[in-house]
């Protein structure tokens, strides 16, 4: 597979501050909710079926390993899909960096969280955004009782 394509968009993209404070704006203008990572939360940015698949497939890893995750899967506004993770394992806090590469191995949009890792590099303050837009379209939750607080 050629990714020329992909490398030359992610190096063109802007990552700095001034660039992700734009987004934040326009995002809140046209009504999106936005979700931030916190040390107990991960966002999946899945750009196709394959990735919504593979994600699928992985996120039991954190179960068996202790983190206790609720998840719930909703519509992006490009059609493909969006993942919140809650991990409710109050005793592991999972810093940033961390988060990032657990979000890639599960099947995040790669380009997504390198852009994140450059971010941090970067030492901007947020690092890994989803724009979630409303209402909401669910298509898969892990429990029903935690939809209210993804």
């Amino acid at each position: 597979m050629d990714y020329s394509l992909e490398v030359e968009e992610l190096c063109s993209e802007n990552y700095d501050l001034r660039s992700e404070k734009d987004h934040i704006k326009q995002a809140q203008d046209m009504g999106r909710e936005i979700i931030s990572n916190d040390d107990q939360t991960l966002t999946f940015d899945l750009d196709s079926e394959e990735a919504l698949s593979t994600f699928k497939g992985r996120v039991g890893i954190l179960g068996r390993k202790g983190f206790s995750p609720s998840w719930v899967i909703s519509k992006s506004k490009s059609g493909n899909y969006h993942a919140v993770v809650k991990l409710n394992n109050s005793i592991v806090k999972i810093d940033e960096s961390i988060r990032l590469v657990i979000q890639a191995c599960l099947g995040s949009d790669w380009k997504r969280e390198f852009l994140g890792v450059l971010r941090i590099l970067n030492r901007q303050p947020q690092v890994s955004m989803l724009f979630r837009p409303q209402p909401l379209e669910i298509v898969a939750v892990s429990d029903p009782d935690p939809i209210e607080s993804l």
